[in-house]
């Protein structure tokens, strides 16, 4: 099975709902605040068909009213045998949030994806589904302290070293061990375009 950790870094990458960490070549958002590529809605993507190799989709799904329409957009936009990377909040997360009150209206989710949600749903839309595996809050944390990581240095262009290369080589040590994943934040699918 494939998994996003061991594919090539692709050569034309879509970042589609990137936020304010960009993973893609090319980056999408709705909010010009995020300084994306493009200004754009993922239902109906500015892009010419079968351009990028790489797309990824992450925590963007369950904010659209039709998230069939921005997996056939990726689909569209994806050349063949390229790879789309889908993630998003595992159903026990989405559930402990929505104690608080009004979860849903403050942060927009529309949907909450089961693993076999999510894969009838790439499938239908035309993907083979290669891998799905869920993340972990470590994962997260990660992710978060790479972004800070990867910030401009308020210092200057001159430093060298990042205050949180401690904090990112201690979290890139327990990412490497092998624990169970004691609760899970979301489900990352890895999907192929035929």
């Amino acid at each position: 099975m494939a998994s996003s950790q061991t594919m090539k870094k692709p050569d034309m990458s879509l970042d589609i709902g990137c936020g304010f960490y960009k993973r893609g070549v090319i980056s999408v958002d709705t909010s010009i605040d995020v300084k994306p590529t493009a200004v754009a809605d993922a239902q109906n993507l500015p892009f010419k068909s079968k351009v990028f190799d790489y797309v990824y989709i992450h925590q963007v799904l369950e904010h659209v009213q039709h998230p069939s329409k921005v997996l056939k957009e990726t689909y569209r936009v994806l050349r063949p045998r390229g790879l789309a990377e889908i993630g998003v909040p595992h159903p026990a997360l989405e559930k402990f949030h929505a104690m608080k009150k009004k979860h849903f209206q403050e942060w927009g989710h529309m949907h909450v994806f089961t693993d076999l949600q999510l894969r009838d749903i790439c499938s239908k839309c035309g993907f083979e589904v290669l891998s799905v595996h869920m993340r972990g809050p470590m994962d997260w944390i990660y992710v978060i302290a790479h972004m800070i990581l990867n910030l401009p240095s308020p210092i200057g262009s001159k430093a060298k070293r990042s205050p949180f290369l401690p904090l990112l080589n201690f979290l890139r040590a327990l990412k490497g061990l092998n624990y169970k994943i004691p609760f899970p934040a979301s489900y990352i699918v890895v999907c192929k375009k035929s």
